[in-house]
């Protein structure tokens, strides 16, 4: 039989560590001296907490919160009016913007498809702040409006590859296009018609009669033509002597249904002699019959000759396939009757509105940008008050600004200017995250062309930008009050401020719409520079810190008492954020600083804090002990009371103040440091002193009765070790290293290696007289379990030559199994390791010696004892 113990050391990690000691940890301790430690390692906190509290700043990004946008209301001046219009204004702006939404254009795109008008209507009427009631009674308004003429916007950009129909081996291009129906889908051509549909395949018939008023050269310059009737026959410029034509030329058609109709184009090669562009004329000059646009591609088709040499091409593009964004795309064209391909024709096309009777007479940019601010207030109030105020459209609002901006034709610099001037306004009145400004003026920038705004847009942006950069300049003067600089999210929201700026003194439409400006580089640096007077008051300051600290060393006596004030290390933290911000000065000479030395003034104060901390780090850790005795411990993680808790937190304390002062001297910080790690490990060591004398009292020494391994004997070995493994990390966390390498630079090598070890001779130290309290417990644990054992080795070994090997062996396994178990639950594994390498130990030790003292036995008798090994192996 080959049996193995079943215990196995459980572990825990340290984040489970982390929240059970904190659990655990008893209040009472720290009270005894007012929670001395606590209270100086909290000054950090409690400054910061302090200066958030006075400007009304939360430590992240700029925030929406009423409180924040009242403190930015205070520092900065002349906040701009929200809510400029009036009642009937914003009634004729919401019946506009319903307008919008029930006569939509266009195909939606991926990402509108999904949002229908009743959910436009539900966010605008929020927007609006608009009742039920109200809404459906301006939709009702709208509902008696006439539907808007809807116009098809046509650019004939170019083409390519086409086919040459000259014997010089070249075209004279040109296009002939219009608004035809199109085929519905139940339609299908009996057999006498479809040849006659094949031959004439998407193509305007040829016409003989000429027009030479049309045979003018292609004009660049040509402005877009008036809205054009769906019965209208349109024919672009002559191109000569070309296979890749360029027109440029812009159309307005009118459509009556997009749904029903298409935008048919031929492309045909001018023939002096025969051309379609009299047929044309003629079929226009009949074009106000009515319904007569459904059939005027029948007409040019009856007056078509026979020779097709002249056709360069067709193309149909069916209207309801146009998106809301607009086409601008190659399109491949098509022969009349074979699907061979001649060539690619290059257009743009966008639906629009004209002929809106809604009361509304504003210019549509000004609308535009009514809306917009109504939406972008409306999702401020929807934005999380925790998060950072950065204000974008929702979806829906970006549908319904889309839609419009569409309708009324407005072009993509002129939304990029109106985008601006908006999210520029917001900023100003709440504090708005720079970031969307930022996004904004790069999307105007790269937008802007010159000429595409009008004088009258241009004056708006520039009167926008010089609003915007006098309320920055206001902001970055007041930078230190709003935007601290200990505060990194603040210290990013500046940054990003002053990248804005950047980007607008880099652009081509600031320097055109503001000519004669101020370099805001330079307008930066004044707004921030610093008084001269600066020197003299940071004179002043030295002066007066300097006096102020030699006297409190005359009276730091008086400080070691249970008062001990905080309110020098709060000077200390202070002076040395305040010091911090030299790096920022540029134009002041260094010598005009006069703290650099700072900190050799609170040298007697810190002897004196760590004096005192020695003192109440005993006294705590006498406190922790005196109060463990109340304790239960009824947590199956937990496998140690509340002392070493305690105990350890009051070294953490120590610890934590020391790296918040982050002394400016790594050379000087030694002797702090020295005397740091000396009283921790000090501490340490009369901690486990008490919890082995306890252990001592309690008769755990003691030879008579009975040992039993009892739950309390392991917590107090449990206590000690987590305070030994605490210990651990201690030269890490006080940066022995950083210290040490700053003095091997200024000291001799011999010196800072005699540093070095004496910091780690005070600590291994510790460790050692630790561990050996640790061991000599064990130690006693296993000589107390070493008669039993002694005993049933005894049994095994004496044991009647035929007896069974596993009913032999039995009584000690079982004993082993038992202790092992109750050890196995209650300590730690560090502990663990202990006690069964020196119960190993023992029972090697007592089978070696049963071999030697037995003499002349029988084989089974060393039989027995070599599996008994074999076993515990």
């Amino acid at each position: 039989m080959k049996r193995q113990f079943s215990c196995q050391p459980q572990q825990k990690n340290s984040g489970d560590s982390n929240l059970l000691d904190s659990c655990y940890r008893n209040l009472s301790v720290q009270e005894i001296d007012g929670n001395f430690f606590e209270n100086l390692s909290a000054l950090g906190l409690k400054a910061q907490n302090r200066r958030q509290r006075k400007v009304a700043i939360k430590d992240a990004s700029l925030s929406p919160s009423d409180d924040f946008r009242n403190q930015w209301a205070e520092n900065l001046s002349e906040p701009i009016d929200k809510d400029s219009l009036s009642e009937i204004d914003l009634e004729n702006l919401y019946i506009e913007v319903l307008y919008t939404i029930k006569h939509r254009v266009g195909r939606s795109v991926i990402g509108d498809a999904s949002i229908f008008n009743d959910e436009l209507n539900k966010y605008i009427r929020e927007s609006f702040n608009v009742s039920e009631k109200k809404h459906d009674e301006l939709m009702d308004v709208v509902n008696g409006i006439q539907p808007p003429q809807q116009v098809l916007h046509l650019k004939i950009i170019e083409a390519k590859n086409l086919e040459a129909k000259d014997a010089n081996g070249l075209s004279d291009p040109y296009c002939m296009f219009g608004i035809v129906p199109s085929v519905p889908n139940g339609d299908k051509p009996n057999n006498s018609d479809t040849k006659s549909k094949e031959k004439s395949k998407g193509s305007f018939h040829r016409a003989s009669s000429k027009s030479p008023e049309r045979l003018k050269e292609k004009n660049p310059a040509q402005s877009p033509g008036p809205a054009s009737d769906e019965s209208s026959v349109n024919v672009t410029e002559v191109c000569r002597n070309t296979l890749n034509p360029g027109w440029n030329e812009e159309y307005q058609l009118k459509i009556s249904d997009p749904k029903e109709e298409k935008l048919h184009l031929d492309i045909w090669d001018f023939d002096e002699e025969t051309n379609v562009i009299d047929a044309a004329k003629k079929l226009n000059e009949v074009q106000g019959i009515k319904g007569m646009g459904r059939f005027f591609k029948q007409i040019v088709q009856s007056a078509r000759n026979d020779n097709t040499d002249d056709f360069l091409g067709s193309l149909d593009v069916e209207l309801g396939s146009i998106t809301s964004a607009g086409i601008d795309q190659w399109f491949q064209l098509e022969a009349k009757a074979t699907k061979k391909m001649l060539g690619k024709i290059h257009i743009s096309m966008q639906i629009t509105t004209d002929n809106r009777n809604t009361k509304l007479d504003w210019k549509p940019t000004k609308v535009y940008s009514a809306m917009l601010d109504r939406f972008l207030m409306y999702e401020k109030t929807q934005s999380d008050p925790s998060s950072p105020c950065t204000v974008k459209l929702s979806n829906k609002g970006y549908v319904v600004m889309h839609q419009y901006a569409v309708q009324m034709d407005i072009q993509k610099v002129q939304q990029a200017m109106c985008d601006w001037l908006s999210y520029s306004k917001q900023q100003s009145v709440s504090g708005l995250d720079y970031t969307a400004v930022i996004e904004t003026l790069q999307h105007l920038v790269n937008s802007w062309k010159p000429g595409e705004l009008s004088v009258e847009d241009e004056k708006t942006l520039a009167n926008s930008f010089t609003e915007f950069i006098d309320q920055i300049m206001e902001l970055i003067s007041k930078q230190r009050i709003i935007l601290p600089g200990n505060n990194k999210q603040c210290q990013r929201s500046l940054q990003s401020i002053i990248k804005c700026l950047q980007l607008l003194e880099s652009s081509s439409v600031y320097r055109t719409c503001m000519p004669i400006t101020e370099n805001l580089s330079m307008a930066i640096a004044d707004s921030i520079k610093i008084n001269t007077s600066v020197s003299a008051t940071m004179k002043t300051a030295n002066a007066e810190l300097k006096k102020n600290l030699v006297f409190n060393k005359g009276n730091s006596k008086e400080n070691k008492d249970t008062t001990f004030s905080t309110q020098l290390f709060e000077l200390y933290l202070t002076v040395k954020e305040f010091r911090s911000l030299k790096s920022q000065i540029k134009d002041m000479p260094k010598s005009d600083l006069q703290l650099n030395g700072f900190h050799n003034y609170f040298k007697p104060l810190i002897q004196s804090w760590l004096e005192i901390a020695q003192v109440k780090a005993k006294c705590r850790i006498e406190k922790a002990i005196e109060v463990d005795k109340k304790v239960e411990v009824v947590d199956s993680l937990v496998k140690h009371s509340t002392s070493p808790v305690d105990a350890c937190s009051c070294f953490t304390q120590i610890r934590e103040f020391w790296k918040q002062l982050d002394w400016p001297d790594p050379v000087g910080a030694y002797v702090f440091v020295a005397k740091i790690t000396e009283d921790i490990s000090t501490a340490a060591v009369i901690y486990g002193d008490l919890i082995h004398m306890d252990i001592k009292k309690k008769g755990y020494y003691d030879d008579e009765g009975q040992f039993d391994v009892t739950d309390q004997l392991c917590i107090s070995i449990n206590n000690i070790e987590h305070v030994k493994k605490w210990l651990e990390d201690l030269p890490a966390s006080l940066d022995w290293k950083k210290i040490i390498s700053e003095m091997e630079k200024v000291n001799d090598p011999r010196a800072s290696k005699q540093c070095k070890d004496t910091l780690k001779n005070m600590l291994v130290s510790a460790e050692e007289d630790m561990e050996n309290k640790l061991q000599k417990i064990v130690k006693q644990i296993v000589l107390k379990m070493k008669q039993d054992i002694k005993k049933n080795i005894f049994h095994v070994a004496f044991a009647p030559d035929n007896a069974v090997f596993d009913e032999v062996v039995a009584p000690l396994m079982e004993y082993l199994d038992n202790n092992l178990m109750t050890l196995h639950k209650f300590v730690l594994k560090a502990n663990f390791d202990r006690v069964l390498n020196i119960i190993w130990l023992t029972v090697v030790a007592e089978l070696q010696t049963t071999v030697e003292t037995s003499t002349d036995k029988s084989h089974a008798f060393y039989k027995r004892l070599e599996e008994t090994l074999q076993v515990l192996v």
